[in-house]
């Protein structure tokens, strides 16, 4: 209908080219990505990409920290989600630790198994790969760890790694202020008390 109230009259041709130019405004309109765009999802193939590290059973409890270490930094690459966690990490697993997950999914079920959270996943394996022995072994080192020169970034480095898998040595966080000062040469430790810096945050 025309202003006045009388019918328009176009052509097919003219028809189409007002409907293609109305679909053209509209497709203008939308952000790029679509206004509905869903994110991008993590397959393991972007997690294999971001080249996690593998982890076999033979390389003790800092080796094992370090595949921790190097999994968490390509979850938070690829945004990979907590219900995917388990099922990728695992799929880095080599030689025995690979065998040891098999007897857990024969165990749980392959669905129960990769459902599991991954913070109860670190806690599994460590119970088999850090026998009592070996983490007794690291409580005394940490316990005992001393910083040499001044090497600060090694024995800072080394203090971390110790307090991650000796956990039960450094709650409350003070005890891990305590055992990260008492560590550091005599110039270095008067230095930082006489800061009184109130978090081990603050401290490193």
């Amino acid at each position: 209908m025309n202003e006045r109230g009388g019918r328009i009259n176009l052509t097919q041709a003219q028809l189409t080219a007002l409907i293609n130019e109305r679909v053209a405004e509209a497709l203008a309109a939308v952000p790029v990505g679509g206004q509905h765009a869903q994110p991008p999802v993590c397959t393991f193939k972007t997690f294999m990409d971001c080249r996690p590290s593998t982890f076999s059973g033979i390389e003790g409890a800092v080796g094992l920290l370090h595949w921790f270490e190097k999994l968490e930094s390509v979850f938070e690459m690829c945004e990979c989600p907590e219900d995917r966690r388990v099922k990728y990490a695992t799929g880095t697993l080599e030689g025995a630790a690979l065998t040891w997950w098999k007897a857990q999914v024969q165990l749980l079920g392959l669905a129960v198994a990769n459902a599991t959270q991954w913070s109860d996943f670190k806690e599994l394996i460590k119970e088999e790969y850090c026998s009592r022995d070996d983490i007794h072994k690291l409580e005394v080192e940490f316990f005992n760890l001393k910083m040499t020169g001044s090497e600060i970034e090694a024995y800072t480095k080394r203090s971390n790694e110790l307090a991650i898998l000796c956990h039960t040595m450094v709650d409350p966080p003070i005890k891990r202020i305590e055992l990260y000062l008492k560590g550091l040469v005599p110039e270095i430790q008067s230095h930082v008390t006489s800061a009184n810096l109130g978090t081990i945050q603050q401290i490193i």
